[in-house]
């Protein structure tokens, strides 16, 4: 499952922003709330960044707290700055066969993609 999340995850790094990748990794309430609030969000949401290109898998690693959840914590490398190495942690959940993020947390800078969605301005 991880080489397929790591494959998955760089896929979408590197993909367009399209609406079908949205709709395929975020599960439908977060796709829904990012939907709402996308005017808000000013960069990639599995990154956090507004250059996911210059983003690299480093390491990754899971742990799985359900049986229909599994957090995925990964470290990635953004060349070329080789002292910034941020760590985010999606969390899955499997939804008909799938496993789609239900958050992601940007725990370098101690937030989440649904928090940032949904505070009030």
């Amino acid at each position: 499952m991880r080489e397929a999340l790591a494959r998955d995850l760089s896929t979408t790094l590197t993909a367009e922003d399209k609406e079908g990748d949205l709709k395929r990794f975020l599960a439908a309430p977060l796709y829904r709330v990012f939907m709402k609030g996308a005017r808000d969000f000013d960069g990639d949401p599995f990154t956090a960044s507004q250059e996911p290109e210059s983003y690299a898998v480093a390491s990754i690693s899971s742990t799985q707290p359900s049986p229909t959840r599994v957090d995925v914590t990964v470290r990635f490398d953004v060349i070329p700055s080789p002292e910034i190495h941020p760590v985010i942690r999606y969390e899955m959940t499997e939804i008909a066969g799938r496993w789609q993020a239900n958050d992601i947390f940007y725990v370098t800078d101690k937030h989440s993609l649904r928090t940032l969605l949904t505070r009030k301005r």
